[in-house]
């Protein structure tokens, strides 16, 4: 569920405004992708782009690429405009940019930690980066049309549905994404994962709908404020959205990662609304017990000796047991760091090399309230309240959920809870992805070229094809 890669786990907290007429034509005419080279003063020189568009409401948006570091949709959280000036940046990675809107380009400035590095952007038609073999390719041979979902409290979120043609009534799914600021392709490492499942999904009669988080590209909304429970009505409005539609006659949920979490939670707490539930890589233990796991089975799985494994998961135990124990983010900071200034110098040097950077044991995710909420979620509580049918599927090499753990509980809950329509199984050789893996390290996406294992693919089509 952590997600580690530090690029990926900036905030993606939303600014919004409205332009002006005037303003938003010149702005309109430069949406799209911009990309162009900065270089660092006695150092290297690396790409970095934008892409401007429109958000759900008609607001300005952005986001942030640099292809040479593998990072191609980080939404800006800061986003302003005045005449032909922009600016806009990530404030987690100290990240800025200053432009002007010139008729064929944008130029100006990007600042990060003290430095001022010139930039002219030119338009592209994309970043590029690595062509997965998995991913979805034009032209479909199904509908998709963009779809904006209103949740409860007035954030938009934008979306793509994918529909078959030829159908009247479809069986519909929604994706729940996983940890972090993702978009509605869940696009991690240079894999698009929800593309290619709801691709694979249409082509065999489902529908499918697909959506960025509140406050990530398309969507509005703040992402900063997130917490498990935000996300799962964010996503039973989606579900609503598709009940109510004529063309749509059932609608289950698919959740990978904290997405099979969000999932249960809507089926337990919306039961009539759910006919069935697919969790993939799906926690089933306790949010306390989860982190503390995939953190002694990630030191564990670089095989760290047994002594260093003991002192490092003692020191989880104590950093989430103090997020807990303090309300504020003022005071878990304080709490956090005298829990570091007391740290022996041992101790301090391994944690430092394996418990620090942009993941859920830094002070940055602990000030957020998500954390927090995170680690006192009760999966098991909402698994024993879920009546439908589900298929539970996790990779044997998963690190983030380990398989054998989150599945037993899962099973245990949902057979006390009387629900004897379940299929769960963990699938040796495959890691959090999906993909068929070596150690199942997240340092390994990347370098795989499959997005998802075929099997997984016809599995899940074959379960929801069921449901019909």
């Amino acid at each position: 569920m952590k997600n580690r890669l530090p690029l990926l786990a900036a905030v993606g907290m939303v600014s919004l405004f409205m332009l002006s007429t005037a303003f938003a034509d010149v702005i309109q005419d430069h949406y799209g992708k911009w990309l162009g080279k900065i270089s660092i003063p006695n150092g290297p020189t690396f790409s970095v782009g934008i892409e401007l568009f429109a958000r759900a409401d008609g607001s300005l948006g952005a986001s942030l690429a640099s292809p040479d570091q593998g990072v191609f949709s980080l939404s800006a959280d800061h986003v302003s405009a005045s005449g032909n000036q922009i600016e806009l940046g990530v404030a987690q990675l100290g990240i800025q940019l200053k432009l002007r809107a010139d008729p064929d380009a944008l130029i100006g400035e990007v600042r990060q930690g003290g430095l001022v590095m010139p930039v002219e952007l030119k338009r592209v038609s994309s970043f590029g980066g690595p062509v997965r073999p998995q991913t979805p390719m034009e032209p479909f041979p199904y509908q998709a049309e963009e779809l904006v979902v209103t949740t409860g409290d007035g954030v938009r979120l934008a979306g793509t549905l994918t529909r078959p043609f030829g159908h009247k009534r479809v069986t519909a799914v929604v994706l729940l994404q996983g940890s972090g600021p993702v978009d509605r392709d869940e696009t991690i490492a240079g894999h698009r994962p929800f593309a290619v499942l709801a691709d694979y999904l249409t082509r065999q009669g489902i529908a499918v709908y697909r959506y960025d988080k509140r406050g990530i590209m398309r969507s509005t909304g703040d992402y900063s404020t997130v917490v498990p429970a935000t996300l799962a009505d964010d996503g039973f409005a989606a579900v609503k959205t598709l009940r109510a539609r004529k063309d749509i006659a059932r609608v289950g949920v698919i959740g990978h990662s904290e997405g099979g979490l969000l999932a249960a939670m809507i089926a337990a707490d919306h039961p009539k609304a759910v006919d069935f539930v697919v969790s993939l890589a799906g926690p089933g233990l306790k949010g306390v017990d989860l982190m503390v796991l995939q953190d002694r089975v990630g030191y564990e799985r670089r095989g760290l000796p047994q002594t260093e494994i003991d002192r490092l998961t003692n020191y989880s135990r104590r950093f989430y047991a103090t997020v807990l124990s303090n309300d504020t983010a003022d005071s878990r900071i304080k709490a956090l760091e005298a829990l570091n200034g007391g740290l022996n110098a041992g101790d301090k040097a391994l944690v430092q090399e394996f418990a620090s950077g942009g993941g859920s044991l830094s002070l940055q995710q602990a000030s957020l309230p998500y954390e927090s909420a995170l680690l006192m979620t009760d999966a098991p509580a909402y698994w024993r309240k879920v009546k439908c049918p589900v298929l539970a599927l996790n990779g044997a090499l998963d690190v983030q959920v380990p398989a054998t753990e989150n599945l037993a509980v899962i099973r245990s809950v949902l057979t006390a809870g009387g629900n004897a329509q379940i299929q769960i199984e963990a699938l040796p050789g495959l890691n959090h992805l999906f993909q068929t893996a070596k150690s199942g390290l997240a340092e390994e996406y990347a370098s795989l070229q499959e997005t998802i294992a075929p099997a997984v693919l016809q599995r899940v089509a074959a379960f929801v094809s069921t449901q019909r």
